[in-house]
C-alpha cells in the first residue's frame, strides 16, 4: 500500500519518495526511518494515549522478549538438574515447556536485536542465574575461581555491548 496525500493541483504525492528525496519527513502519525523513509503507523500499531510506548517504539518489545526468555531458560535448566538426568517425568515436562518458550521467545527479541549482543546477554545472564541458584538452592559450592570466571562472562557482555553502539 503506498502512502499518498493530495498536492498541488489534487495530484498524488508518494510521501515515501517524498521522504527519501527530501532526507525524511516529519508527518504526523509517521515515524521517521534512520534511512530518510518514513514508517507509517496507524492506531492499531500502539495503544491510544500512550505516550511512552510512542517515543520508544517497538524496540522496548524485544528487551522484553529476551528478559522473559531468560526466565524461561533458567526455570527449565533448575527444572533440568531436579528431573535427575531426564527420569523424573514432571521435572522433564518443564524443561521441555520451558525450553521451547524461551527459544520461541528469543526469536523473537531477534526480529530486531543483533544476533551477538542478544545471545551474549542470553548466556551471560542465564549463566549468572544458574550459578547463584546452584548455590542457594541446590547448596552447590562457591569459589574465587567461579565468582571471576563469572564476573568475565559478564564483562565480556558488556564490553560487546558497547561495542555495538545503542541499542
Amino acid at each position: 500500500m503506498r502512502a499518498k496525500t493530495l498536492g498541488p493541483g489534487g495530484r498524488g504525492v508518494n510521501l515515501g519518495r517524498l521522504a527519501r528525496e527530501s532526507g525524511g519527513v516529519d508527518v504526523p502519525g509517521h515515524l521517521r526511518h534512520p534511512v530518510g523513509r518514513s514508517i507509517l503507523r496507524g492506531p492499531r500499531d500502539r495503544p491510544a494515549g500512550s505516550s511512552l510506548w510512542a517515543s520508544v517504539g517497538f524496540g522496548v518489545m524485544s528487551w522484553l522478549y529476551l528478559v522473559v526468555a531468560i526466565l524461561f531458560e533458567v526455570v527449565g535448566t533448575s527444572a533440568m538438574k531436579m528431573s535427575e538426568g531426564m527420569t523424573r517425568l514432571g521435572p522433564a515436562a518443564v524443561v521441555v515447556v520451558c525450553y521451547g518458550i524461551a527459544f520461541l521467545l528469543l526469536a523473537k527479541a531477534l526480529r530486531s536485536m543483533e544476533v551477538g549482543i542478544a545471545y551474549a546477554i542470553w548466556s551471560a545472564t542465564g549463566t549468572a542465574a544458574i550459578a547463584a541458584i546452584g548455590v542457594f538452592v541446590f547448596g552447590e559450592s562457591l569459589t574465587v575461581m567461579k565468582v571471576v570466571g563469572i564476573l568475565l562472562i559478564v564483562a565480556g557482555v558488556i564490553s560487546l555491548h558497547m561495542a555495538s553502539g545503542p541499542a
